[in-house]
């Protein structure tokens, strides 16, 4: 039975791909098709010897094909089918869900195929906040004082080491002993608490102060100290500090956000001075690197709290450290948190805010604290790691990011040959390169064998060329 095939030589391509050759490149030839063969496998004879054809186009199908020299005349073709190119139209109109895709540009969904390794990059960024520790510090002291004594009015004064020492010198002079115990049973019931900051008197005086006090009053006693000052406000709301990350490890050459900047690739940790170390939100750093902080110091107390924020995501979290450390002056016991026993409410004066002492910094911030709370997504205490020594050492806000490279680091190439996630339905001509279908069945003529094998292909990946 004589009929006309197209030949190609030296034609290539991956063995799961649908490429076909191209037609304007093909030899067209008169053959016998050699009794006894199918469709699937035919063998072919041509009066020609040419020992370079490897493909051929017959019945509408493609295949695969080795040539034998039969007598030095005549080639003998022996051909298989080449499924993928032969179902080419039938697999191109499947349309189903698709795992995997060159064509896909979603590099943000985490591919389950490229694990993590234990190949570690790291990448540290800081950022400065306006305050500096110092080792020095102040001291922070409220008494007693001048008017309204028997209310338990409260003055508040910052001041150095000297200007305490002034006032321990003299606070047990006989005569005021006798002065102090007439008025507070006492001079251990008149110091209401005092604590050590580690900020300078300089730093205290600027975002604290309500002026250079020039003496230290107890009830109506005067006693002469240095450097001290009175305090006219008791929360400083610091300037917002922007914070970028930036990754040890690129798509594309740059630092495009991909799935590697989230879990369980990525992991981060935020260093808060006061606070400590407290886990950095990766995923919502990996659709926008930039977080901004700002924070809220109580001089009176020692809180701090820090709210953290996503360019995009808002609010995402609340941060709560204490950087004072009490002092015991006069021989006055206090309670867990600074405060004298026995006193039921202290009024400061020159704030004008009312604290409860057995409530602290939650009652000075009164409405806006009660507006803050609806706000917040995640709130971290500071695990009891939290001290005046906390942030001593770095003063500055500090992003660790660490990520376990994938095993595939080449991200680009890794697209080309297994494609990125999708987990999308669409039909598979309207994409290219590497394809990865979940389930398909595509309906193909033939016994069934064809069918098989196609479906098992296009399940376990394959190239739509």
């Amino acid at each position: 039975m004589a009929l006309t095939i197209n030949t190609w030589s030296g034609f290539s391509k991956r063995f799961n791909s649908t490429k076909r050759p191209d037609p304007n490149a093909a030899t067209s030839h008169t053959v016998t098709l050699k009794g006894g063969c199918g469709v699937k496998n035919p063998i072919f004879e041509m009066a020609t010897i040419d020992l370079t054809i490897n493909y051929v186009e017959a019945f509408g199908h493609y295949y695969w094909c080795d040539v034998e020299n039969v007598d030095g005349h005549i080639s003998r073709l022996i051909c298989r089918m080449d499924r993928y190119a032969t179902f080419k139209t039938e697999m191109g109109a499947y349309r189903g869900l698709i795992e995997f895709t060159s064509s896909s540009s979603e590099i943000m969904i985490p591919d389950p195929r490229n694990l993590p390794t234990g190949n570690i990059a790291n990448s540290h960024i800081s950022a400065s906040l306006d305050f500096s520790t110092d080792t020095t510090g102040c001291y922070i002291v409220g008494v007693a004082a001048k008017a309204g004594i028997k209310n338990g009015t409260t003055t508040w004064y910052a001041m150095s080491k000297a200007g305490l020492l002034d006032v321990c010198d003299q606070i047990y002079d006989s005569s005021l002993w006798q002065q102090m115990w007439n008025q507070f049973n006492g001079v251990q019931n008149a110091i209401l608490s005092a604590f050590w900051v580690p900020f300078s008197l300089s730093y205290v005086a600027t975002y604290f102060s309500g002026g250079l006090a020039g003496n230290f009053y107890i009830g109506d006693e005067t006693i002469a100290a240095s450097d001290c000052y009175n305090l006219g406000n008791r929360i400083h709301t610091g300037a917002t500090v922007t914070i970028t990350a930036s990754y040890p490890f690129s798509f594309g050459g740059v630092n495009t956000p991909c799935y590697v900047y989230k879990a369980p690739y990525c992991t981060a940790t935020l260093y808060l001075p006061f606070v400590g170390e407290v886990e950095a939100p990766v995923d919502i750093l990996a659709d926008n690197p930039k977080l901004t902080i700002d924070y809220q110091i109580d001089i009176l107390t020692g809180d701090i709290i820090y709210y953290l924020h996503g360019e995009e995501a808002g609010l995402i979290g609340t941060y709560t450290g204490n950087f004072a450390s009490k002092i015991p002056v006069a021989g006055s016991s206090y309670d867990g948190i600074g405060v004298i026993r026995g006193i039921a409410t202290a009024v400061i004066g020159g704030v004008g805010a009312v604290v409860n002492p057995a409530v602290g910094l939650g009652a000075a911030y009164g409405g806006v604290m009660a507006a803050t709370n609806s706000l917040r997504l995640n709130t971290q205490s500071n695990g009891g790691i939290s001290s005046a020594l906390g942030g001593l050492k770095y003063d500055d806000i500090l992003l660790d990011i660490h990520i376990a490279l994938p095993a595939e680091t080449d991200l680009d190439a890794y697209k080309v040959s297994h494609g990125m996630p999708y987990f999308k339905v669409a039909t598979v001509s309207s994409l290219s390169g590497y394809v990865k279908c979940h389930d398909a069945s595509v309906s193909l003529p033939g016994d069934g064998e064809e069918q098989g094998a196609v479906n098992a292909v296009m399940n376990s990946g394959f190239y739509y060329e």
